[in-house]
């Protein structure tokens, strides 16, 4: 019994019909939803206690402790754009998690098709990487307002600069290469604009990765990864 080959496109188009795109639209579906679980714990771990941190001390050594400047300081009252400034702040420690998860999503995906050549792993690359591109829009200026507003010490102070920098940098690059993707799919991009998007995927996953690390160095104490 022969085989039969679909060659006509209007056969072809059937096929699409009958439930080629909703596949994907599942598998895009199921995916997004595992790097939300997977982002969850993570988002809720800021509220851990610092076990690093020393006894506690009453309010009445803490009043102690500090000096008149100090304490007339904190008792200045914030204007209404500060503290809209200071609450958007506390926000960026919950979503940053998506951009991190996407990019990288995003660079692992384009891996696969690279490896497979496989259109899915194509089209997920792309999907993720506009997504996360999307999303860092709003998490680099919430990280400038949790720095403005939060109390760092020490080495905490150099540990946010690099933060702080090599993060915006993460942002712009992912911006970058999101642009140029969608640049190089949407005309007839030359032989090189490939392997530049590529690179500048790997550069963003790259800073997102450190960009991500300074962050839990932050949170949950400089030394939380040690063995």
């Amino acid at each position: 019994m022969k085989q039969l080959h679909i060659d006509n496109p209007f056969a072809r188009r059937g096929l699409v019909r009958c439930g080629v795109k909703p596949v994907k639209q599942i598998i895009y579906t199921v995916s997004l939803s595992i790097l939300v679980l997977l982002a969850q714990p993570f988002a809720w771990t800021h509220e851990e206690p610092n076990e690093n941190a020393g006894p506690s001390t009453s309010v009445g050594e803490m009043e102690q402790d500090h000096s008149p400047d100090e304490a007339e300081n904190e008792q200045e009252p914030q204007t209404p754009l500060s503290r809209l400034v200071d609450y958007a702040g506390k926000w960026h420690v919950v979503v940053v998690h998506y951009p991190i998860a996407l990019i990288i999503s995003a660079f692992l995906a384009e891996l696969l098709f690279v490896a497979t050549a496989r259109p899915l792993f194509r089209d997920a690359a792309r999907f993720t990487l506009i997504a996360g591109a999307i999303s860092v829009v709003a998490v680099v200026p919430l990280g400038w307002a949790a720095a403005a507003f939060g109390s760092f010490s020490g080495e905490e102070t150099t540990v946010l600069f690099f933060h702080r920098w090599v993060g915006t940098g993460a942002g712009i690059a992912a911006l970058t290469t999101a642009a140029a993707s969608e640049l190089a799919a949407h005309h007839r991009a030359e032989k090189w604009s490939r392997p530049v998007c590529r690179a500048l995927l790997v550069l963003s996953a790259v800073a997102v990765g450190v960009a991500g690390h300074l962050g839990g160095m932050l949170v949950h104490g400089l030394d939380f990864l040690s063995w």
